[in-house]
């Protein structure tokens, strides 16, 4: 083997091995965030349960407030309605009243 050749064996079994080295680092820094991420996941997937529950709970409470609103408004206008009929009733009075007086 001539020296040129050599010298490039050496520089690729250099960078080889100084690959295999940060692979064994990488593996092993990952190995070792293992936990850490697995935490991390844990507290995001209860965060999205929790806010799942809370939109459920967000339209159970905007459908109530529908319900109630269409209670109320059905509520305005059967007063709406009496209203309606006691004035009209006052106004028809009032008019027979006034013809009973020009009658007598």
């Amino acid at each position: 083997m001539e020296k040129g050749e050599a010298s490039q064996v050496q520089k690729f079994i250099k960078s080889q091995t100084h690959q295999k080295i940060g692979d064994f680092q990488q593996e092993n820094i990952l190995e070792r965030q293992k936990p850490i991420i697995d935490q991390h996941l844990n507290d995001i997937f209860e965060k999205v349960s929790k806010l799942q529950s809370l939109n459920s709970y967000q339209e159970r409470l905007f459908s109530s407030i529908k319900s109630e609103e269409s209670k109320q408004t059905n509520y305005l206008n059967n007063i709406t309605t009496i209203l309606s009929q006691i004035i009209y009733l006052s106004i028809r009075h009032d008019f027979y009243e006034d013809v009973d007086k020009k009658i007598m």
